[in-house]
Order: C-alpha cells, then structure tokens, then sequence
C-alpha cells in the first residue's frame, strides 16, 4: 500500500500546499486505486474522465478530498450555493484546530454537509462514507488560494477588547492548508492508514524562533539601543535596511554581530509595477555592497507584495523575502509566479508588532497579554514564532518579553536566513513510503540531516521520528495526541466591523498629507 497523495485536475495549488505540509504526492500516474494512492485530491477544473475515475476509486474503497462542485459531479446531484463570510468549526469538530478560515466568497455547499458552520450558522462541508470509500468535501477548491495575490485589512483577535489590525493576505492561507491537512489526515485514518508527512522543523522542534526588525527612519541611537538588547539576550535578529535613512550610517549594520542583514527598500514607499520595485532594489543592494553587506533576503515596505515585487525578488537573486500581504502566520512556501514556483522564498511573520498594539493605546502589560497569547496560538497550530518589530516601536520590556515567551517553550532563535536554508533542504526531502503489516518502508530516501518525519495514527497517538527505511509501528515512542489548540469563544468578534481601521486610516492619511505638505512648503 502506497502512502501517497494523488492529484487530479490543475495541480499547481496543490503542488505549494502539500508541499508545505510535507506530504508525498503526485500527479495521478497510472491507475488509480485505492492501493495507489491513499487519498486523491482533484481540483474544481477536474473533467468528466477524472470525476469517472474518482466514482470508480471511491467504489473501490479510496478517499477523496474536493469541492462541493467536483462531489456533485461525482453524485451527479445538486448543491446550494451561499454567500460566506468566514467558517468556524465546532469546538468538537474534526478540524477544531483549523480555526477561523476567512471566505468572502459565493460557495457551493453539500447537500449533505454536516461539518465547519458558516457565519451564518450552517454547516458547509461534508464528511463521510460514499459507496466503499470516504470523501472530504469543502465548499471552496483550497488550491485555487495559491493563486490569489489580494490583500484587505484585518482585525486579528486579542484577549483585550481593542483589536489591532493590519493590511494583509486575503485569505488566513495557513488555516486553509491546515484545512488540507486536517481534511487528508482524517482520510487516512478512515481507511485504517497512518497518516505521514515530514515535521515543519528541525528534528522534533516544537518550532522556531524569528525576529524580524525592519528599521523604517530608526535613528543612529535607536538602533544602537536595540542591537545591545539583541547582544544581551543573545537573539539573532535579521534587519531589514532602508537605505536611504540609514545610509550615513550603513556601517554600523556590518558590524553587527551574529545578526544578519537584509534589504528593506532604498526608498521607503510602494513601488508601483515591476521597473520601479527593481531600479529601488539595486539601488538598496548597491549601496549595502559598498560598505560590503551581502543581503539575501528582502522585505518591502509596508509589507506590500505583488507578482511584480516577486518576480524583481526572484530575478536579482534574493534567496527569500517577507511580506504579509502575500501571507502571514504560516510555513514558509514557494510563490506562484504566473503558474511557476518562484525559486525565492517567502517567509511570513506575525503582521501585528509593538507599533501597532500602541497605535490601539496598549500599555505594556496589555502588549504582553497579546504576544503571549499570541506566541501559544502558533505553537498549537504547529507555526514558527515569527515576530517582526521597528527600533522606533521602543518598550524593550515588552519585546524582552516576547523572548522570554518564547524560550520558555524550548524553542530556539533562527534568522530568517538560516531557518529558509534549512526550509529549503526539507523541500528537496522525498520517500517513496509503502505501508503493511503495522510497517511502514522509506524506499529512495533523500533527505536532509534534520528532516524528520511526524506519523499520526487512527487511534490517536503520534510521533515524530527520524527517517529510516524500515519504521515498525509496534516498536517506537507514542504520544496521545490533544487538541492543542483552543479557539476563544468570542473568536468571530475579530471579523465584526471595527470602526477604528477606518479612523486610524483616516488620520494616518491626514498625518502624511500634513507632512507632506510641510515639507513641500520647507522645500
């Protein structure tokens, strides 16, 4: 028996999600049967061929993941269409840990659905039996979400009652493939299968530790004061330069020690189209050589990412960059760039920093209540804990916290830089995996020296291993697996209208006209 995703319709979404999570997968090669493939996945686009042969697959025992569209199809039924906002599983639902999955869309939904309630209270998916087999059936195609670049501005949830917010990816995409993963891992189990899939860091890390700094008009001081807080806590940070501000001091950043340093901009603002974003990052790149400061990664300004700004990153040779309007509070992925993984990375972080809590009025002890929280929510849903901050943000108790939060965990500090290294070299792992007899078999092995591997099992338990080519079940160290992560019950109360973005908004619009002006009229 093959432990093996197979792919039917477009694959390319899938390609990034699956290759996130670390699951062996391939296009459907050959016929497919249940001993195959141990789950299939199709597309929207699949056509009446492969709906046939998911029909045959499924009679013959096998499990499905799709839409509500492709499971009509294969029923050769009806479905309703619904407008939703947002899903939201029960808290004794198979995907409780997927937490809120933003939708903003028109869907499809199962006649039969019975999981992930809507905004407006319906059930949404279906999971169940169909014919011999199983199937998984989601009111939205989740690859199509590698395809969609939009941005819009989110409340994020905080245990105090003003939520900051921020402009970021329009889709939450680490709860969708979350979602994914859930939806496969439940697929196997129903057939009685291990579910397998490299774990997201070194060895069994419980996670990784990342500070981005992002220095934005930081004085000579202030980022003085931050490196000796860098140095005293003994945390590799990874700044990200604007040149342009810092450039009478450029110096003081190839002197830092065990930090790493990036490209923020040349000038700070959004460059509009593809010339613009790369005539300001060689211009940045120019300049960091000169004082012999090699940048290998890149974070635009505002954190503002399009496929121009990807393609000028991929195309001056920047091994990652960081935007949270791509994505935020997820693994790292491989971007589509007009169908093709781009073969830069990008690396998100937490979109929500010490700016943003004091533009709400957070004092010190409400800024730490938040990363706190914030720092358990990603540990639960398997995320690295990757923060970002500005030398002109301040509260060095507040970010010392944050350090604390996270060492308190067992968790280690990476820059962006080694952690997307290592990330790298887990992508290129791969294992023809075949299970029987309580055995699994890890045949053309290539992996890296702490790519691990997590198995999960029916009955609840999981491990996470290192990989060899013979694993016997009975033989190794289980843990009962707990739902780790707990969604507060007022959760949906950050997707409710919050007069403040629109206000904030309209004062930092008044701000920088003012600004502007005065420098116009000084000029």
């Amino acid at each position: 028996m093959n432990i093996k995703v197979g792919i039917l319709g477009d694959a390319r979404g899938w390609h990034l999600i699956l290759g996130q999570e670390g699951i062996p997968y391939e296009t459907v090669n050959g016929e497919l049967t249940p001993e195959n493939y141990s789950a299939v996945v199709a597309s929207d686009d699949a056509d009446d061929r492969e709906c046939e042969m998911l029909r045959q697959y499924l009679q013959l025992g096998g499990s499905v993941l799709c839409s509500s569209t492709v499971y009509a199809r294969i029923r050769q039924s009806t479905y309703q269409q619904t407008l939703i906002r947002y899903l939201l599983p029960d808290a004794d639902s198979a995907f409780a840990d997927v937490g809120l999955i933003d939708v903003r869309a028109r869907c499809r939904l199962a006649w039969n659905a019975n999981e992930l309630k809507t905004d407006a209270g319906v059930y949404s998916a279906h999971i169940g039996r169909h014919e011999a087999g199983y199937i998984v059936a989601l009111p939205f195609d989740p690859s199509t979400v590698a395809f969609d670049f939009r941005s819009s501005f989110k409340s994020f949830y905080s245990p105090e009652d003003r939520l900051p917010f921020e402009r970021v990816s329009f889709y939450n995409k680490s709860n969708i493939r979350r979602l994914v993963a859930r939806s496969l891992e439940s697929l196997h189990h129903a057939r009685g299968l291990p579910f397998v899939h490299w774990w997201y860091f070194p060895k069994n890390a419980p996670s990784v530790g990342i500070l981005r700094v992002d220095t934005d008009e930081g004085t000579p001081d202030e980022i003085r004061q931050l490196h000796a807080l860098a140095k005293e806590l003994k945390v590799p940070m990874t700044w990200f330069v604007d040149v342009e501000n810092q450039e009478p001091s450029l110096e003081t950043f190839k002197w830092m020690d065990s930090q790493e340093v990036g490209l923020h901009c040349y000038e700070h603002k959004v460059h509009e189209g593809y010339a613009s974003a790369e005539r300001d990052m060689k211009l940045g790149l120019t300049r960091l050589k000169e004082v012999n400061i090699q940048a290998a990664g890149y974070a635009a300004p505002y954190g503002r990412w399009d496929a121009d700004v990807g393609r000028a990153v991929q195309n001056l040779g920047f091994e990652y960059s960081s935007e949270f309007s791509y994505d935020y509070d997820n693994l790292p992925s491989f971007p589509l760039l007009h169908g093709e993984a781009s073969k830069a990375l990008q690396i998100p972080v937490h979109p929500i920093c010490i700016g943003s809590l004091k533009r709400q009025g957070y004092f010190s002890e409400q800024m730490k209540s938040y990363f706190r929280y914030v720092v358990e929510e990603k540990l639960a849903a398997g995320e690295p804990l990757a923060f970002y901050h500005h030398p002109k943000d301040g509260n060095p108790e507040v970010l010392r916290s944050v350090v604390d939060a996270v060492r308190d965990r067992h968790v280690e500090f990476l820059t962006m830089k080694a952690f997307g290294g290592w990330w790298k070299k887990r992508s290129e792992t791969s294992a023809d995996v075949e299970y029987s007899n309580r055995t699994l078999a890890l045949g053309n092995l290539k992996t890296a020296a702490d790519a691990w591997v997590e198995i999960t099992l029916a009955d609840g338990n999981e491990t996470i291993v290192p990989p060899r080519s013979i694993i016997a079940i009975d033989s190794i160290h289980w843990e009962r697996r707990i739902n780790r992560r707990k969604i507060p019950h007022d959760y949906a109360r950050c997707r409710r209208f919050n007069y403040r973005v629109p206000l904030t908004r309209g004062v930092d619009g008044l701000m920088g006209l003012l600004k502007r002006t005065k420098g116009g009229m000084s000029g």
